[in-house]
Formats: C-alpha cells, sequence, structure tokens
C-alpha cells in the first residue's frame, strides 16, 4: 500500500513538473512573439510618421500652410495617441498580472 502511494506521488510530481515546464516554454514563445509584433508595431509607426511629415511639408511647399499644418498635427496626434493607448493597456496587464500572482500565492 505505501509502495502504491509513493509511486503515485512520484508519478503526480513528474506530471506537475512537466506542466511547469511546457508553461514555461509557452511564455517564453510567447514573449518572442510578442517582441517581434512589438518591432513591427514600432517600424510601420516610423514610416507613417515619415508619410505624415512628408505630406505635410510638401502641403506648405506647394503654399497650402493650413492644411500642411492640420495633416502635421493631425498625423502626430493620432500617433501619440496609440503610444497612450498601447501604455495604458500594458499597465492593465501588468496590473491583471501581479493580482494574479497575489491570487496564487494566497491559494
Amino acid at each position: 500500500m505505501a509502495e502504491n502511494q509513493l509511486q503515485h506521488r512520484l508519478d503526480q510530481e513528474k506530471t506537475l513538473l512537466a506542466q511547469e515546464q511546457y508553461n514555461l516554454e509557452t511564455a517564453r514563445i510567447t514573449h518572442a512573439a510578442e517582441s517581434g509584433r512589438s518591432k513591427l508595431g514600432l517600424i510601420f509607426a516610423f514610416i507613417i510618421a515619415l508619410v505624415g511629415i512628408g505630406a505635410s511639408v510638401g502641403l506648405v511647399v506647394a503654399g497650402q500652410g493650413g492644411f500642411g499644418a492640420g495633416f502635421l498635427f493631425a498625423s502626430l496626434a493620432t500617433l501619440a495617441g496609440a503610444f497612450i493607448y498601447t501604455d495604458q493597456a500594458r499597465r492593465a496587464e501588468r496590473r491583471r498580472n501581479s493580482q494574479d500572482d497575489e491570487d496564487e500565492e494566497d491559494d
């Protein structure tokens, strides 16, 4: 009886360790994918900023100073809004993760 209990416990610990290893590997892969998407987002934001600035300079040179300034402001405001939204989403995610960690420690 005791040998069966010991074997069962060892099997349970092996299963738990395998699950923890799987979770760590999944987290690593997810982090790498998010990092790649983040870099791609930065590249696209840079391209959009260059196009917006170039278009506004082109409008100013063409004699449409008001439209050029408005287009520049709209381009920069859009990028700033996207940055602020992303920053707030990350903060909310961190808060959720820290609350989840605290809840797990309480269990």
